[in-house]
This record gives C-alpha cells, structure tokens and sequence, in this order.
C-alpha cells in the first residue's frame, strides 16, 4: 500500500515537473534572450502602454474578485444555515449546474444574452462575464467553510445573549475567512490573466494583459518579449499569493 502511494506520488511529481516546470523554465530562458539578458524586462517594465495594461488587468481581476464574493457570500450563508438540509444539494447543484457548460459555449451564450439586451462589447459586459464565469470558485470556497462552522457554537452563542449581528461579526465571519482567502486567491489569479471573455464581451475595452501575451507570441512573433512579460505575470501572481497567504495566517492564528 505505502509504495503504491509512493509510485503514485512519484508519478504525480515528474508529470507537474516535465509538464509545468519544464516549460516554464523554457520560457524563462527565452525571455533572456537578447543583447541584454535583462533587456525585454527593462523594455516592458519602461512601456507606460504595458504597465497600464497590466493595471488595467489588476483592476478587473480586483472588481470581479470583489463582486464575486458580494454575490457569493449571501448565497453560501443561505445553503449553509437557512435552507432545509434536504433542499440543500439541489439548490447548490442549481448554482453550479451551468459551470459543467464548456467554457466557450458558456461565454458564445452569455454574449448572445448581452447582445439582446444592449449590453456588449463594452467594460460592464466584461465584468458581467467574468463574474459570471468566476464566482462558483468563491461560492464552493465559502460554503465549505460555513459548513464547518458547528451549529453548537451559534447555539451557545445564542444562549450567552449574542445578538444575530454579533454572531456574525464575532463568530461566522471570522470563522469564514479562510474561505473568503481561498476563492479570492482562485478568483484573482484566474481572471488577471484571462483571454476568452474580455476578447469575446469586452470589445476594445478588453484589451487584458492576457490580450497582450497572446498578441505578442501569436500576432507578432516576439516569443523573447512574451516570455518575459509572462513571467513577471508570474511574479505578480506570486505576489499575490504570498499576501493571501499570510492573510490566511493571520486569521487562522
């Protein structure tokens, strides 16, 4: 049993290495590729069209990881404490239902929902989108933690005299955090780089840094400059991460 699980493991480690890994080192090289090893890192980070690009795709990334847990929150507290027990995997399985869609189709349907109502092409049927694709990651990552919280700790709460708003700022949300962190690590991390719905919803206002890789690897062909600018991606998602992550921490501790 112990060297299946090892095998296994094993397995799992060399396929993340040569199929993760490998590539990205791969790419990190190709972006030292010039005169200058560090030169398409000056290049970018010298470009105000670049920096306000990736602002650009760090305010939308920001905006839907907001709007995402403002519609998810309310939408967990309900399946994890209101709702009658048997109700409740039909009601989330109802939420979640349109995220089996292939994600094209999902967005090819969302335009043509936008399209009859006067919304597209422009930067709110672009956040429309990208909540719309994104917030079950915060909805699943919030419920699971809500579920956790022990009915007898509301219960004793209860019976000490804590009103329903001190219930909630002293004990679920804090409790809850965790969850929050977590679908808003998913949330962040996924749309900052996103291609498909800003390029099919956003018009010229969804020119994301996503937009901008696939431009420079696909359209002109500057494979040195692509790689460089997907790796300080990187680094800024690496950022993120680690200020989550703390973030979880501190609340856990």
């Amino acid at each position: 049993m112990f060297s299946s699980l090892k095998l296994l493991t094993t397995i799992s480690i060399i396929f993340l290495f040569v199929f993760f890994y490998i590539p990205l080192i791969g790419m990190f090289i190709y972006s030292l590729k010039s005169e200058n090893p560090i030169e398409n890192y000056v290049s970018i980070l010298k470009n105000p069209l670049y920096i306000r690009i990736i602002g650009y795709s760090l305010l939308i990334s920001f905006l839907t990881t907001i709007i995402s847990l403002l519609i998810s929150y309310p939408i967990a507290y309900y399946l994890a404490f209101i709702v009658n027990e048997k109700f409740k995997s039909i009601i989330l399985i109802a939420f979640i239902a349109p995220f089996w869609v292939n994600f094209l189709l999902r967005t090819y349907a969302l335009y043509n929902v936008l399209y009859m109502i006067g919304i597209i092409n422009n930067f709110i049927a672009l956040l429309i989108g990208m909540v719309y694709d994104y917030y079950p990651y915060m909805l699943l990552s919030i419920y699971a933690a809500l579920s956790k919280i022990s009915k007898s700790i509301l219960d004793a709460s209860f019976l000490f005299g804590a009103s329903p708003f001190q219930r909630f700022t002293k004990i679920i949300l804090p409790l809850s955090t965790p969850g929050i962190i977590a679908g808003s690590i998913f949330v962040s991390l996924t749309t900052m780089t996103e291609f498909v719905v800003p390029s099919m919803l956003g018009g010229i206002e969804g020119y994301t840094v996503g937009y901008l890789i696939w431009d420079l690897f696909l359209k002109y062909r500057n494979w040195f400059k692509g790689s460089a600018l997907s790796i300080i991606i990187i680094f800024i998602a690496l950022i993120i991460s680690l200020f989550y992550s703390r973030k979880a921490k501190v609340v856990l501790i």
